[in-house]
């Protein structure tokens, strides 16, 4: 008989998805002011200032290639709790309105028109937002922030930089290790 896994506790799934978004952030080089796990009036926790102040509207500059990479990026670190949650959990997770995911959608439709065109692009960007997570440099990462998380609740960004910076040394330093976890994630073929 298999053992049965687990379930994640809220706090454990909360600290699972704030890490989704700040390794995401650290790989997308997108400046935020803390993560944390302390609930708030409305959240469980957050990710605070991921700043994209240089392209809040399409106003600011042609609706081109560059705003699109913009958007993207932001469409990315918004789905990155989510993303990492599914990774916990293993199944996805993203059909539950939350403000992230409705974010995230109101971001698609600046650059989509039309329902199965909106549809397909959500569908690619949340894909590519999973494998993300799944690349090396932010698989080492995510685990090592989420427990950063659980113990102290609440991360700066020098810090965060740290935790990933670190983790990446480790993973280099013990590769079985990492092999194991990149398995744990799904990835057999590392």
């Amino acid at each position: 008989m298999k053992a049965e896994k687990k379930r994640p506790t809220i706090l454990e799934r909360t600290a699972w998805h704030e890490a989704g978004h700040a390794v995401a952030a650290w790989y997308l080089r997108i400046k935020f002011k803390y993560v944390s796990i302390v609930p708030g009036e409305d959240t469980l926790g957050r990710i605070s200032g991921g700043d994209f102040s240089k392209c809040n509207s399409p106003t600011q500059y042609a609706v081109g290639m560059i705003h699109r990479w913009w958007l993207e990026r932001e469409i990315q670190y918004l789905l990155a709790g989510e993303a990492a949650e599914t990774l916990l959990v293993g199944r996805d997770n993203y059909n539950e309105v939350r403000e992230d995911i409705k974010a995230a959608v109101n971001r698609v439709l600046e650059i989509c028109s039309g329902d199965k065109a909106t549809e397909v692009y959500f569908q690619w960007l949340w894909s590519g937002t999973r494998e993300l997570l799944l690349i090396p440099c932010c698989a080492a990462a995510l685990k090592p922030m989420v427990d950063a998380l659980l113990k102290q609740k609440r991360i700066d960004y020098q810090e965060a930089c740290k935790i990933v910076d670190d983790a990446i040394e480790h993973a280099m330093a013990n590769p079985d290790e990492f092999r194991k976890t990149m398995r744990q994630l799904g990835r057999d073929w590392w």
